[in-house]
This record gives structure tokens, sequence and C-alpha cells, in this order.
């Protein structure tokens, strides 16, 4: 099968795990990795791309299930003006890239390449995080796999990242100058305080439950078919 490549147009980095490899609970790997948005007109040339590799894997793999498999392309989720559970964007959608994080000796793998505005490599060490944000390009394969009937998909295998812009992480707060005052870090609390001159404690509210994060719906609606 013929190599498929895809260089993003410039987006925002949602995330970009690309200086040092993430460990993923879930899953039990490590990886660099990248998510952008897309709007649903920019997502379309990678969509074809992804159905090319799709059709190819068909012809050369009757095992491969296109109703079964994952897709790096899915909705993109957004949190409501007034607040509240996030709801799915109708007019973008979220990109992912990664790559092998470990080498199979389980050495760290080589970071994928970063480049910066004007096409030069940046070299290792000078960028220490790209944070959420940047203008980036996205260079990755398109390719699909088979590890079986429960996991079959197409991935974008992340090789490269040129920053067009890179944004400024948020820092914390500046030191607060020392004032006169009761409390110290060393100080008992109110309830150290109530519980040494014989009061009851106040019982503690239980914290409020948090809400389960919405589940974004399947992204095989967005491949364009082939007639």
């Amino acid at each position: 099968m013929a190599r498929i490549t895809y260089t993003s147009p410039i987006a925002q980095a949602c995330w970009a795990d690309v200086i040092e490899p993430k460990y993923n609970d879930e899953y039990r790997t490590t990886k660099y990795g990248v998510g952008i948005v897309l709007t649903n007109e920019q997502v379309l040339p990678l969509l074809e791309l992804v159905q090319q590799a799709m059709d190819d894997e068909i012809n050369r793999n009757p095992r491969f299930n296109v109703s079964n498999a994952r897709l790096p392309v899915s909705a993109s989720m957004v949190t409501p003006e007034g607040g509240g559970q996030k709801v799915e964007d109708p007019d973008h959608k979220l990109v992912t890239f990664s790559t092998n994080g470990l080498t199979k000796s389980g050495a760290v793998a080589p970071p994928p390449t970063l480049w910066d505005s004007r096409g030069i490599v940046i070299p290792p060490g000078t960028v220490t995080e790209v944070p959420y944000g940047s203008d980036i390009v996205v260079v990755c394969d398109v390719y699909t796999y088979d590890k079986g009937a429960q996991s079959q998909g197409v991935a974008l295998g992340l090789q490269g990242v040129q920053i067009v812009r890179l944004a400024e992480r948020v820092q914390a707060p500046p030191p607060v100058q020392g004032v006169e005052g009761a409390f110290t870090v060393d100080s008992p609390g109110p309830a150290a305080a109530r519980a040494a001159a014989g009061a009851a404690p106040a019982a503690a509210a239980a914290p409020a439950a948090a809400a389960a994060p919405a589940r974004p719906p399947s992204a095989l609606d967005l491949l364009r078919r082939g007639a």
C-alpha cells in the first residue's frame, strides 16, 4: 500500500505532547500526541485520505470491518456559554495524532520533528513545551491497523509539528507580601480550635459528585464513502 501523508492547515493546539511522551492509564500506552480542532470544511481533505486508506485496506484485507473501525476524527466538545456539561460543536471536529513514545526495548523514542515558522528544524531542548492555544501545523502518515475484530481503524502517525506561534503558558500569580495577621501555616484551623475548646466541629459537607463527561458520538458518519 502506498504511503499516505497529510499536512494540516494552521490550527490551535488542544494539546501537544511533543517534547516528552505521555502515559495513558486507560490504554496503558506511552505516546507522543497532538490534538487540533478543524472546521467541517477544513477536515474534508483529511477524510478523503482516511477513506482512501480504508478502501486500500478493504481490498487487501477482507477481515477489515468498516462499521467497527475507529477513526482519528471525532466530535469537538465545547462548554456552553452558561456553563454546564460539554456539548457537541456542530461546526468543528477534533483530530488526534499520535506515535509510539517507547522503542521495542522500552527506551524513550525520539520525539517528533519540530520546525519553526520558516520551516527550519528546531534543535532538541530549544522548546520545552508547546502550550494549549499555540498555532501549529501537523504532519502525519495516514494508516490503517488491524489488531483483531475489536481493534481496527485508521490512525494518524505523528511525524512532526511546525510551530507557527507559540502560546504563552498561564503562569502562577506573583507571590504576595507578608502582612500582619493571626493566621500562619502552623496555626490551628477553626476545626482544631473548636475541638481544643471542647466544641463539636461542624460536619463537613459531602463533596458534590462530578458530572460524567459527555461521550462524543461516533465519527463514522464523517467519512465520505465512495460510490
